[in-house]
């Protein structure tokens, strides 16, 4: 069975497919502002999501406070932007010698964007630090490839074989050593970012934040904190979970979140559940490593793979993740 929920929003299109799949299913999707476009899925358990453009993605709009930046990766081949939201006091001369904890968030774009389906998250990053919830933090927001199916070929290290089978192999294995050897230092030769791995942090949505965890375990002398939010693991068909076995070092404290309905609310229950199941095996590879990290893992009940799951849970991670110094 398949179900197919659509959800329109200026000129983006979504929809949302949960299915357990006979040995070969094509599903043909037509709208009347797009070309029919038909997905050949591969046997298996599908939740995630799909998004059809008839143009490039909306430019993110400069968040309130931040200041934008951006720089040519050789690595990617193409011009990044950033958006860096600095904490109250940052530029006070009493401050000039403070280095500040940091994270580096992935779709930055979409959290901290002010567009339909954005997270718009500025002003509760402002409120935590505000209130003394989290420590002083900078946050370094990395806009999200702005053309269809780059921003899977960007953050995927593994084919998605079920939203893209035949899709080119995604180049995401490359992104880990844009972010150690151009990003993060463009960033600290302009602000006063730690270079302490226990106090930087990398988190995501999606499937970002199947790039989150892959640049955490590979890449563990530069992360140690991670926000890892509704992870479509069907990636590499479930590589990630492979690659998590026997971890020795997986970080210092991560944020793990799901919905159980991440596949809609209209799905069939059982599949939703497996869903939360599949994200829970991860939770339980991390937390088995030689060196177990702290894990934070929320199961949110009724929730789906949508902006406002994502904007509940996500202050209580930072929360979590940078804890304000007693």
């Amino acid at each position: 069975m398949v179900s197919c929920k659509r959800k329109s929003g200026g000129q983006r299109s979504r929809f949302l497919f949960t299915a357990w799949f006979p040995p070969t299913l094509e599903v043909a999707i037509a709208a009347p502002e797009y070309p029919p476009v038909k997905l050949k899925l591969l046997p298996g358990l599908l939740i995630c999501a799909a998004s059809l453009s008839g143009q490039a993605q909306q430019a993110a709009p400069v968040a309130a406070g931040a200041e934008v930046k951006s720089f040519h990766s050789s690595i990617l081949g193409r011009d990044e932007t950033i958006h860096v939201l600095l904490p109250p006091g940052y530029r006070d001369p009493r401050n000039s010698a403070q280095v500040y904890a940091t994270m580096y968030l992935l779709d930055g774009g979409k959290i901290l964007g002010n567009r339909p389906g954005d997270l718009n998250l500025t002003e509760v990053l402002d409120r935590l630090v505000a209130s003394g919830r989290i420590e002083p933090i900078i946050i370094v927001a990395v806009e999200e490839f702005p053309e269809d199916g780059g921003r899977r070929d960007e953050y995927l290290p593994y084919r998605d074989p079920i939203m893209a089978p035949n899709s080119p192999e995604p180049r995401g294995k490359v992104f880990p050593e844009f972010l150690v050897t151009e990003l993060l230092p463009y960033v600290s030769s302009r602000y006063r970012v730690t270079a302490d791995p226990r106090k930087t942090a990398i988190g995501g949505l999606s499937y970002s934040a199947i790039m989150a965890l892959y640049a955490l375990i590979n890449k563990p002398a530069t992360f140690q904190l991670a926000l890892i939010e509704s992870p479509s693991l069907q990636a590499g068909n479930g590589q990630l979970l492979r690659d998590t076995e026997h971890l020795v070092i997986a970080g210092k404290r991560i944020a793990v979140g799901i919905g159980t309905m991440e596949g809609g609310k209209g799905a069939d229950p059982s599949i939703n559940k497996l869903g939360v199941q599949i994200v829970g095996a991860l939770v339980a590879n991390l937390r088995s490593a030689y060196l177990p990290p702290e894990v934070r893992f929320t199961v949110d009940e009724g929730a789906s793979h949508e902006a406002s799951a994502w904007v509940r849970r996500i202050p209580d991670d930072l929360v979590f993740l940078f804890p304000a110094k007693p």
